[in-house]
């Protein structure tokens, strides 16, 4: 029976199909460029394992040992090919979205066109947002000192620390040798790619809308490799604590409150003798509040308390002062912030370097109708399930059916690949680089 959205009846089979009519621009630049290597087969070996959602796959290695001498007096010794195990899971996703027949009835306006265009740039991203966590997550791994071999960091180097036109090919090199001419994508921020273009080193892509116009995209081309463009590639460091200080001034009495985080203190008698007894009490009592005292560290000189950041790094922001005073002054919080430091990171995958399948679910898209709620809500829910294995790593958690990409950019569930005999996948066979810039 044809389904009901915005108040159309339609077909969901058709819709699907609509769907896929519809670019996906990030998810075709990845397919096109060869990095993902679409493994369909998976799929059938999620039935035939238990669970449904953890697989694992043999790899043959490489044939390998020291050659011998043929001297007619040396015994010639035989040995085999190694075996390695790959785990991968499989991560589902949802959403959906709703609309108002209320909305139809006064705009007269079909949305099916427009909310097929955005639910691809929403899986798109989604799926950039997977593979990043999944490109975070193993670069975390340090075994067989995997991070440090396939990372060039320029950010402590010359040039201000920002790419150069030999960064890429010395990031690749190391990483993987002579294997190098196999990386055929790079993920970036835009800041990196700005600076690429000042040096004329980036060319952008256009693409040809329905009326003709050509239009750039966020796809672009360096030195023969395709480069996307995601500004979630950044990380801000900074080189101390946040350090915070709070002044009692001013005339306090008895009854007046302050309140800071939270913690709350009534002067008496003693306590609102003066600003600095004030501010002593105020101190004991931060002190002894345990929310309070794991993420600051307090100290007092007379009336001036000073509250810095355990963690060693700016982040907690400012305690939140509050007064309830007859004659009191508070003057207000001050931050001492630190030097701020924008590092950012690119990755370079190579073909092959990631199976990836789309391992589908029962009803991909469909609607519900709700006639009562608002006078009449239709609701469009979509959903996908999604591999993606970096070639010589595993999947380690099994804890969750479904990790979310917090679990994947988490490296402890990551673990490189070993043979029968422990030996490590070849790390000049891993086609993933990265390198960490100011720019």
């Amino acid at each position: 029976m044809p389904s009901v959205f915005n108040s159309k009846y339609w077909n969901n089979n058709v819709f699907q199909k609509y769907l896929e009519t519809i670019p996906r621009i990030k998810q075709n630049a990845l397919l096109n460029s060869g990095v993902l290597r679409n493994r369909s087969d998976l799929k059938n070996l999620l039935v035939d394992q238990v669970g449904g959602n953890y697989i694992n796959v043999p790899i043959v290695g490489r044939i390998g040992g020291d050659v011998l001498n043929y001297d007619g007096a040396t015994n010639i010794t035989a040995s085999g090919i190694g075996t390695y195990l790959q785990s991968m899971i499989v991560f589902g996703r949802a959403k959906a979205w709703q609309e108002k027949d209320f909305t139809y009835d006064i705009t007269g306006k079909d949305f099916m066109e427009e909310i097929a265009k955005q639910v691809s740039e929403y899986w798109d991203d989604v799926d950039e947002t997977d593979l990043l966590s999944v490109l975070a997550g193993v670069f975390g791994v340090t075994t067989n000192n995997f991070s440090s071999e396939h990372t060039l960091d320029i950010t402590g180097g010359a040039n201000n620390g920002v790419m150069q036109p030999d960064t890429l090919n010395n990031a690749i090199q190391k990483a993987a040798g002579a294997n190098k001419n196999a990386f055929s994508l790079a993920i970036m921020h835009s800041q990196v790619a700005t600076n690429l273009e000042n040096q004329q080193l980036l060319q952008y892509w256009k693409q040809t809308d329905a009326n003709g116009i050509q239009r750039p995209t966020n796809l672009a081309s360096w030195n023969g490799k395709t480069v996307l463009i995601d500004d979630d590639l950044v990380t801000a460091n900074y080189t101390g604590a946040g350090v915070y200080t709070i002044t009692v001034g001013g005339t306090v009495a008895s009854g007046d409150k302050i309140t800071v985080n939270g913690v709350t203190i009534t002067l008496d008698s003693t306590s609102g003798a003066s600003p600095t007894a004030a501010a002593t009490a105020l101190v004991t009592a931060l002190t002894a509040n345990g929310t309070f005292n794991a993420t600051y560290s307090t100290s007092r000189s007379n009336a001036v308390i000073t509250c810095t950041e355990k963690s060693g790094k700016y982040g907690s922001g400012s305690p939140e002062v509050a007064i309830i005073s007859t004659a009191g002054t508070i003057v207000a919080a001050t931050t001492t912030a630190p030097a701020v430091t924008l590092t950012y990171t690119t990755y370079i995958l190579g073909q092959g370097a990631i199976h990836y399948c789309d391992c589908g679910v029962k009803v991909p898209n469909e609607t519900k109708r709700d006639e009562l709620t608002d006078g009449g809500i239709d609701m469009l829910i979509t959903r996908q399930r999604h591999l993606l294995a970096p070639v010589g790593f595993s999947y380690i958690n099994t804890s969750k059916v479904s990790p979310m990409a917090s679990d994947l950019a988490t490296a402890a569930n990551w673990g490189l690949v070993t043979d029968t005999n422990g030996a490590f996948y070849p790390s000049k066979a891993i086609a993933l680089a990265r390198i960490k810039s100011l720019g």
